[in-house]
């Protein structure tokens, strides 16, 4: 990390005016070393920074160091790892809930998939019976209307049968002839109640 600290343009000129190097930053003294070291001290309280140059005067490291430094990097370095360490946390239980929540939409998708199906099945069913129950009820209305319409013409339902009483003298082949033409036939009376119709 390097700072730099410009305060006025003439002493930013001037900062190695006492160190015993040029403007090209080449040493000055065949007695020096061929490296030469410099701190420079911006704010005692705030940074401490150590450069080091090399004898062509390129800078090889810049460290910053200092009670500063370690004061406030160090709290914000321990808050952003339990930050992570929440967000981790917070993603691993949102996963686990939305998995859960997740099968148990599915669940419920399968049930319901199944309860529809058993509807449609049971929809169709009664959709039968009911056109079955319509056409038995038209069946009837017609067997009703042709009942009425043979009471007006004589006719008595009993039994599941339709009689024809006639209170004309006939003979018996006479008689089968007018019930052949009625469509019908002559009828044996096998029981009292059927004796009480006519």
């Amino acid at each position: 990390m390097s700072l730099r600290r410009t305060l006025k343009p003439e002493l930013n000129m001037d900062v190695y005016a006492n160190s015993g190097t040029k403007s090209d930053y080449r040493s000055t003294g065949s007695a020096e070393s061929s490296d030469s070291y410099e701190d420079i001290y911006v704010n005692e309280d705030v940074l401490e920074t150590n450069v080091t140059r090399s004898h062509k005067g390129t800078m090889t490291s810049v460290t910053a160091t200092g009670p500063a430094v370690s004061r406030y990097y160090r709290p914000a370095a321990v808050c952003l790892g339990l930050l992570c360490v929440l967000l981790l946390a917070a993603i691993a239980v949102l996963w686990f809930m939305l998995t859960t929540e997740r099968d148990q939409f599915q669940t419920s998708y399968t049930n319901l998939t199944i309860e529809r199906d058993q509807l449609q099945t049971s929809y169709n069913n009664l959709a039968k019976q009911r056109n079955q129950l319509q056409k038995d009820r038209n069946d009837l209305q017609k067997k009703q209307l042709e009942l009425e319409e043979a009471n007006k013409q004589g006719w008595r339902y009993f039994n599941s049968s339709i009689y024809y009483i006639t209170t004309e003298k006939r003979s018996w082949s006479e008689s089968r002839q007018d019930c052949r033409w009625r469509e019908a036939d002559l009828v044996i009376i096998n029981s009292p109640e059927e004796q009480l119709v006519s």
